[in-house]
């Protein structure tokens, strides 16, 4: 099964193409475009099995990860 983590990024006018290529050399792909230059981009993550959270949390962005995912549910 494939997973998925999600980024909103506000990106500038005059920075735009560099924002953009730096983001998609870190496997981010563009999904959402906005009026005010926010956007949404994902990126699939590989999953791997392990009882150790910070194997498993080095896979997600800062703003993810498993323990914050526990408490949501």
């Amino acid at each position: 099964m494939k997973k998925f983590e999600y980024k909103i990024y506000k990106t500038s006018q005059v920075e735009l193409e560099r924002e953009l290529k730096d983001l998609g050399s870190q496997g981010w792909e563009m999904v959402f475009y906005g009026k005010e230059q926010e956007s949404i981009f994902k990126r699939e993550i590989e999953v791997m099995t392990s009882k150790n959270l910070e194997v498993l949390n080095d896979q997600f962005s800062e703003e993810i990860n498993l323990e914050n995912l526990k408490k949501d549910q």
